[in-house]
């Protein structure tokens, strides 16, 4: 191969490297975000922060980072850099900012990648509101369940007490009928079953 073929080959690698890229980080329908480890600045966003939080690209892209969340982040970013290097990725849910000002819950899946030759965090966003809902309603529900398990239970109490003595003298009068039905008439016996 000449020089020349070399050269358009690794073009073409390139070109296919840079379209996997797009593909993936701009065809995502979850959030994605690269954030400079150190300073903590957005370097790319997809387009999904706009159909999802309502920020155009181009408005978060040399922000920091902490301009998507709920005044939970200030300072920089390098002590959690360090610690994604240390230990690996990082699955956190956080309450994100949208445009508008409303909270959206979302997961966030936070890694460090090698990006232009530098070490970046990579960020994914995936928006939980239906699943946080679910579960507040799961949670009613089972506290609701709870005091219907408490009301029962009271109610099985009061019933067993009051059960108790009318049992007693039905137990009693059987008893008594057992242990004599040999010894009784049937005028008694009547007598017992009736009163039974």
């Amino acid at each position: 191969l000449s020089k020349e073929d070399i050269y358009k080959l690794k073009i073409e690698q390139l070109e296919m490297e840079l379209c996997k890229y797009k593909a993936s980080f701009f065809g995502s329908l979850d959030i994605m975000m690269i954030t400079d480890g150190v300073e903590g600045i957005i370097l790319d966003i997809n387009e999904s922060c706009t159909n999802v939080l309502g920020f155009p690209r181009e408005e978060l892209i040399g922000q920091h980072f902490s301009l998507l969340f709920d005044n939970e982040y200030s300072g920089t970013q390098d002590i959690a850099l360090d610690k994604l290097q240390m230990y690996g990725p990082v699955i956190s849910k956080r309450n994100v900012k949208k445009k508008s000002g409303d909270i959206i819950p979302m997961d966030l899946y936070i890694t460090v990648v090698d990006w232009c030759s530098r070490k970046v965090i990579l960020t994914n966003f995936r928006d939980v509101s239906e699943r946080s809902k679910a579960e507040r309603e799961i949670e009613r529900m089972n506290e609701e369940l709870s005091a219907l398990n408490k009301s029962k239970d009271k109610f099985f109490s009061i019933v067993a007490h009051d059960l108790k003595s009318p049992f007693m003298g039905l137990l009693g009068l059987s008893e008594v009928l057992l242990q004599e039905i040999d010894s009784i008439t049937p005028d008694e016996t009547k007598h017992y079953l009736t009163q039974i």
